[in-house]
C-alpha cells in the first residue's frame, strides 16, 4: 500500500504549483509541485531589513467522545489562537473576539446535545459496523496577514448522520492596528455604491459553470442597498474576495465558490490603507535546527507553534528573509497528500526572527508542511526529524518508496 501511495503522490506532485501571486484561498489545499520546492537565492540579494513580527498561531484542538464500548461516536475539532502584532493589547482584543466567535460552535450548550444524539443513534444501530462517527469542525485558513490586516476563512462542518454533512463558511477580518473586526463597509470608500461591487462580483463569476439559473438575482439580493457585510468576504495578497457557500448560488456538488476582484480594479473603491504595502526584495531560504534555549539570544523576535507540548522542538529562521510563511498539517491518505489545516502564518521571517515548533515529527508520515515566498516563487517543504529537517516532496516520496 505504501508503494501505491508513494507512486500516486509523485504523480500528484507533478502538477504545476501556483506562485506567490496566485494564492488559492482554501482551508484544505493539495500539495504543490515538487518543481517549486527548491530555489537557491542569488548571491547578490541583500538581506531584508528586519520587520516587526506579525504572526498568528492556530493549533488544532481535537476532542473525541466514545461510547461504553470505546467506539468513537462523536468528535469536535477547532483551533486556538495566539497572535503577535506591534501592540500586545490589540493582539489580546483580537484573540478574545476570535474565541467568542468559535464559542458559538464549541460551547457545552452546542456540543452536549450533539454528543447525546450521537450516543443514542449508535445504541439504536443494529449493525455497529455501519456506524459513521458524528463530527463538528470549525477551522480557519489565513488568506492575508501583514502589519495592517488579518483575514481568515472559516469552514464549519457538522455531520450528524445522513447523506451529507452541513457545511458553511464564515470569514473573520481584523484591523491589526486597532483590533477591530471589519465589515465590508469599513474597508470601502464611503462613496462606493453597492451595485458597483455587485457588478464586479458578477463579472468574475462569469467563468463558473453549474451555477443556478437565477444566480444573478441571488447575488444582487446579497448586495441590495448594503455593503455592511461581515462574514462573506476576505482579503488576499491579490485582491478582495467573496465567498459563496454550498447551495447559495450553485448545487452542493459545486462546493463553496470564492470570487476574487484584483486590487487593480479597486482603485478609488478600497481605502488606501487596505491595499498591500510595497515589499522589500526577499530572496532568502528557511533553515531549521534543533531547538536550543541558548540560541534564542541570537534572535530579537520570536514566535511559537505548540502542537504537542514536550515533543520534538525545532527552530525555523531565514538567512536573507522570506515572506508569507504558512505551516499546515499534512494528511497522507487515499493515495495522495493534502494540507488541510493552516496552523501558523507570518507576514515575514526576516533576519533576527525565529519560529519555534513543538510537535511530533515523523519521517514516515510527516505531519507538517512549510510554505513560503522567495524571489516571487512559492516554495514548499515537508518538516521531518533528523538530518536537514526540511525535505522536498520528491525526497519524501523516495524515502517512502525505499521503506515499504
Amino acid at each position: 500500500m505504501r508503494r501505491v501511495i508513494s507512486l500516486l503522490l509523485l504523480v500528484c506532485l507533478l502538477i504545476t504549483a501556483a506562485g506567490c501571486k496566485k494564492q488559492t484561498p482554501t482551508t484544505a489545499d493539495t500539495v504543490p509541485s515538487a518543481e517549486s520546492t527548491t530555489v537557491t537565492a542569488p548571491a547578490d540579494v541583500k538581506p531584508m531589513k528586519q520587520l516587526p513580527m506579525v504572526a498568528v498561531s492556530m493549533p488544532i484542538v481535537y476532542e473525541p467522545y466514545t461510547a461504553e464500548d470505546n467506539t468513537l461516536v462523536f468528535s469536535s475539532t477547532y483551533q486556538n489562537m495566539s497572535l503577535i502584532t506591534a501592540d500586545p493589547e490589540v493582539a489580546d482584543k483580537i484573540i478574545i473576539d476570535y474565541l467568542n466567535q468559535i464559542e458559538k460552535f464549541t460551547s457545552a450548550a452546542t456540543i452536549q446535545p450533539l454528543q447525546r444524539n450521537a450516543v443514542d443513534a449508535y445504541r439504536q444501530l443494529q449493525n455497529k459496523s455501519d456506524w459513521a462517527p458524528h463530527t463538528t469542525e470549525i477551522t480557519y485558513g489565513v488568506t492575508r496577514i501583514d502589519p495592517g490586516i488579518l483575514s481568515l476563512i472559516g469552514e464549519y462542518i457538522a455531520y450528524t448522520g445522513g447523506a451529507h454533512a452541513e457545511i458553511h463558511n464564515q470569514t473573520l477580518n481584523y484591523d491589526l492596528l486597532t483590533g477591530n473586526r471589519l465589515s465590508l463597509s469599513d474597508i470601502l470608500d464611503s462613496s462606493v455604491n453597492p451595485d458597483y461591487i455587485c457588478a464586479l462580483v458578477l463579472k468574475h463569476l462569469a467563468g463558473y459553470k453549474d451555477l443556478f439559473d437565477n444566480y444573478e438575482a441571488l447575488v444582487k439580493d446579497r448586495f441590495k442597498d448594503n455593503v455592511a457585510h461581515e462574514n462573506d468576504w476576505f482579503l488576499t495578497n491579490e485582491g478582495l474576495s467573496f465567498w459563496f457557500s454550498r447551495y447559495e448560488i450553485a448545487p452542493y456538488s459545486a462546493g463553496s465558490i470564492p470570487v476574487s476582484i484584483p486590487y487593480s480594479e479597486l482603485t478609488g473603491i478600497l481605502k488606501d490603507e487596505y491595499f498591500p504595502a510595497e515589499r522589500q526584495q526577499a530572496g532568502g531560504t528557511v533553515q531549521v535546527s534543533p531547538f536550543d534555549e541558548g540560541k534564542l539570544n541570537q534572535y530579537t523576535q520570536f514566535a511559537e507553534l505548540v502542537m504537542k507540548d514536550g515533543e520534538d522542538k525545532i527552530l525555523l529562521y531565514s538567512d536573507k528573509g522570506v515572506y508569507d510563511i504558512l505551516i499546515k498539517t499534512v494528511d497522507v491518505s487515499n493515495g495522495s497528500m493534502s494540507t488541510p489545516h493552516t496552523v501558523f502564518a507570518s507576514y515575514a521571517l526576516s533576519p533576527g526572527d525565529a519560529i519555534m515548533i513543538d510537535s511530533v515529527l515523523e519521517k514516515q508520515n510527516p505531519g507538517l508542511a512549510l510554505f513560503y515566498c522567495s524571489n516571487n516563487s512559492k516554495l514548499y517543504n515537508l518538516i521531518v526529524p533528523d538530518g536537514d529537517y526540511l525535505v522536498t516532496a520528491d525526497e519524501f516520496a523516495q524515502y517512502f518508496e525505499s521503506n515499504p
